[in-house]
């Protein structure tokens, strides 16, 4: 069935009436009717119509019916039939259909009606794309593009703004764009023109007028472009309809005056001046404004009208005295703004700069009378005073400001200057106590400043006075030594190094037994390099904290460069108290050597190694020994070792390497047997591959190298193996241990150096780059690129390099004896005395070409004789 088909039903009854059976009331019109007054009207008016009476009924609930209303219900006799329900049907059918076309436009009506009673933030907005934003990376971030870049603009209108006849002819006149003369302004127009279309055509460099008079010229032009002069109009406007709007707004009248100051107008600039002026004469700036625009002359009166109608605008009396030319009208003006404005102190300072001292001192006591309370007037006064005035000034001062405690400080520093050292540190305590009895808060940190802006101007022993007063306010036992050494790491930055001194020795007075305190001065004092105070607190921090090795070790190795003749007793006192310290031991055992006193350091070593547990004094008498050719001492010592200390590799090293040259078999026996206890060690197995290289088995030396990377973790194996394989000419084998090594050690700077040195040109900057960020503080590493930027010839690049390798590994004795190579190649000689004399002041412990150079080297020999012999010239 097609309901939306019109159906037919043929021509209506007689006397039908649309919609009555509905309860629908007709209208009836004079054209249905007809004239009321003729009889010959065909249609009687029925109960109901217009104009007629009509019984409206009882319209209570209860004759309320859902199918005919309150209607006469027509239709009561009737029954509901199965047509009726089909008719239901096809109307509610109808209803939904044409509900569902106007869903949309009712919600988005009622999403309109909701967000007028309510509006969401942006917050809100935003809310599930929020997690988003966690997914996004930085680039996609940097790339977002700019939100103008979507906006609809408007493109403005190109405008060509045809040039003058004026700048025709004096460009002709400077340019040579023709050799023939040019009688009239057409003409000259006609070439200038003509050449600037030759310039376009052809691709001739030669300009059509000269570029540097033109520029010139336009110098002289007003700098404004066909956007910005449009911008002007605009503003120009709506600064004047702010001016008419609300005349009475300075604001409005400078806004012109600058637009007109701009744009060159300075006429039209200062008649709008004149007129705010007059419009609001209360406005400072706006006089001052119109001052500065004007001349000399013009500003003088233009200032003294203003200091008429604001007489106590102190900026106004300022401006009127900058326009003086001398200093007598400059004092004059300012005198009579002082009259008007006596408690002024921008006034009262002005007037003094301008006078000599005695004038200075009669403005300044008028000055302190005037305003009683202001603290800078009264120092000032009292600085270009004599000593027994400026005392009396303070006193007074102190009377007006009892709370002030820099009256007590400037009292201090006045004691300081006349050289009354005595009453410095009176004044101080007797200030903290009279400003406390008043009720001023004493804030330690408050003072602490003030002490660093007295030793700033000069005032040492004022700034000492106030530290002993205040360094222990407000704090309790527990906080102290937190509090002053936060303190001392403060005032040293500032570098205040006497109130440093100052608090380090009165906080050592109160924990003299605290090793914080004792360490923190030393580490001071060696960046201050002041020897003999470095020397006074090492010996009383060992005598006070006697338990500290710490403290003794720096003792002592500050004795052997400085004090070496108080070495040996001190090193006594040391071992007294410390008779059990390895360290304290190899320390004093080196220093004997280097002094070249062997039998003293084999008489401490043979002490050490009864007291101590340790096995590090053994490992060191047995170098002492080979290095004085004492080979069957060593091997004693090497034996007793062995015994006491069986896990130690060293010893079975030593004694292989002892045994080498004499009886191989011997040599690998005892290496087998450290092998046994100890195979997780890889330079036993290094050693057992060098014998059976020496031997001629590289066979044999290649499965020990194999057998130490698999029971060892250690990387110097592979290091070893890679340098067997190149030294073999095996690169490819070498190349792949050398892989495989990096695989499991991705952070060793050795094989990351041999990847380097191994690697083609092409390749070497990405292994030197994937190398930096595996292990960039890698000694070995570092000293591997230096010496690549060595062979490229790069000696800057290389020079850092080297000083980056000796920062982060100074224990390295390649890295000096390459980098004082290369600058002896390069004739530098300073650069290279400084690397002797650096490398003195090191430990160095490591290094291949360092140990070869050392072995053939007196025991006794320092680095820089070492580091000299080994030089690759």
């Amino acid at each position: 069935m097609d309901l939306f088909k019109k159906p037919n039903f043929g021509p209506p009854p007689p006397g039908y009436v649309p919609g009555i059976g509905r309860g629908i009331v007709p209208i009836f019109t004079r054209s249905d009717i007809g004239d009321a007054a003729s009889p010959n009207s065909n249609i009687n008016p029925t109960k109901g119509t217009r104009g007629h009476e009509h019984d409206r009924g009882d319209y209570s609930d209860t004759l309320f019916d859902k199918w005919s209303g309150f209607d006469d219900k027509p239709f009561v006799q009737e029954t509901y039939d199965e047509e009726d329900k089909e008719a239901d049907r096809a109307y509610k059918y109808v209803d939904d259909y044409m509900d569902t076309r106007r869903k949309r436009q009712r919600e988005t009506t009622a999403k309109e009606i909701l967000s007028t009673h309510k509006r969401k933030v942006p917050a809100e907005i935003f809310a599930d794309l929020k997690p988003d934003l966690a997914t996004i990376s930085n680039e996609e971030w940097l790339n977002l593009p700019e939100a103008k870049s979507h906006m609809k603009t408007k493109k403005k209108k190109d405008h060509h703004i045809p040039i003058s006849d004026r700048v025709i002819q004096e460009s002709y006149q400077e340019s040579q764009i023709s050799s023939g003369v040019v009688t009239t302004l057409n003409e000259a127009k006609g070439l200038v023109i003509s050449s600037q279309i030759k310039k376009v055509n052809t691709e001739s460099i030669v300009p059509s007028v000269d570029p540097k008079g033109y520029i010139t010229q336009m110098e002289s032009m007003k700098p404004f472009s066909v956007d910005e002069v449009e911008d002007l109009k605009k503003i120009r406007t709506i600064v004047k309809s702010l001016i008419t709007t609300n005349p009475h707004q300075p604001h409005g009248w400078l806004s012109a005056s600058r637009i007109e100051e701009k744009d060159g107008n300075i006429a039209a600039a200062r008649k709008l001046l004149r007129e705010g002026c007059e419009k609001c004469p209360d406005s400072e700036d706006l006089w001052i404004e119109s001052a500065r625009l004007e001349n000399n002359e013009n500003a003088k009166k233009i200032l003294a009208k203003a200091a008429a109608f604001l007489p106590k605008s102190v900026k106004i009396w300022l401006t009127a005295s900058e326009n003086e030319t001398n200093n007598e009208n400059k004092i004059r003006v300012l005198k009579k703004g002082l009259e008007l404005n006596p408690d002024s102190v921008r006034l009262w300072k002005e007037i003094v700069s301008l006078c000599d001292e005695n004038q200075a001192k009669v403005y300044l006591r008028r000055a302190s009378q005037c305003i009683p309370h202001n603290l800078e007037l009264w120092l000032a006064f009292a600085k270009i005073e004599s000593y027994k005035n400026a005392r009396a000034i303070l006193n007074e001062a102190r009377k007006k400001m009892p709370y002030e405690p820099l009256i007590w400080i400037n009292a201090a520093k006045l004691e300081e200057a006349e050289g009354n050292i005595g009453n410095i540190q009176t004044l101080i305590d007797r200030g903290i106590k009279t400003l406390s009895k008043s009720g001023v808060e004493i804030n330690r940190k408050t003072w602490l400043q003030e002490a660093i802006n007295a030793e700033q101007s000069g005032s040492f022993l004022t700034a000492k006075a106030i530290i002993k007063s205040t360094m222990n306010v407000g704090l309790s036992e527990d906080q102290r030594i937190f509090a002053w050494i936060e303190d001392i790491d403060m005032i040293f930055k500032e570098n205040c190094f006497t109130s440093v001194r100052c608090l380090i020795d009165e906080a050592l007075k109160y924990c003299p037994r605290e090793k914080k305190l004792w360490k923190i001065a030393i580490k001071l004092e060696k960046q201050l390099s002041d020897q003999e105070r470095l020397w006074k607190l090492l010996n009383s921090g060992c005598k006070a904290c006697s338990s500290s090795k710490k403290l003794w070790k720096d003792a002592l190795s500050f004795a052997i460069v400085h004090y070496p003749a108080e070495f040996t007793n001190l090193a006594m006192e040391a071992l007294k108290i410390h008779e059990n310290s390895e360290n304290l031991y190899r320390l004093i055992v080196s220093q004997e050597i280097s002094r070249g006193r062997f039998s003293e350091a084999q008489d401490f070593l043979a002490i050490g190694m009864a007291k101590c547990e340790g096995w590090a004094l053994w490992k060191e008498a047995i170098k002492l020994h080979i290095g004085l050719a004492n080979n069957e001492k060593a091997l004693e010592i090497i034996n007793q070792a062995i015994e006491k200390f069986p896990s130690v590799p060293s010893f079975y090293i030593a004694g292989a390497k002892l045994l080498k040259d004499t009886n191989k078999d011997l040599s690998f026996v005892l290496l087998q047997k450290g092998q046994e206890l100890i195979p997780n060690n890889g330079k036993l197995w290094i050693e057992a591959s060098k014998i059976e290289e020496e031997k001629g088995n590289d066979m044999r030396a290649r499965y020990f190298l194999e057998k130490g990377r698999k029971l060892s973790k250690d990387a110097s194996v592979w290091v070893f193996s890679v340098n067997f394989e190149n030294k073999k000419g095996n690169s490819k084998a070498a190349s792949f241990l050398l892989s495989q090594g990096l695989q499991e050690f991705l952070k060793d700077g050795k094989l990351w150096s041999l990847a380097i040195e191994m690697a083609n040109i092409k390749e070497r900057k990405a292994k030197i780059l994937q190398a930096l960020e595996s292990c960039g503080d890698s000694p070995y590493l570092l000293l591997a690129i230096a010496k690549t930027f060595l062979s490229d010839q790069k000696y800057e690049k290389s020079r850092i390099w080297f000083e980056k390798a000796l920062k982060e590994g100074s224990w390295l004795g390649d890295i000096w004896i390459f980098y004082y190579s290369m600058e002896l190649k390069l004739e530098q000689k300073m650069n290279s005395e400084n690397i002797l004399e650096r490398s003195d002041n090191c430990e160095i412990l490591k290094g291949e070409l360092w140990r070869t150079t050392k072995k053939i080297m007196p025991l006794n020999a320092k680095n820089s004789e070492i580091i000299k012999a080994s030089a690759i010239r």
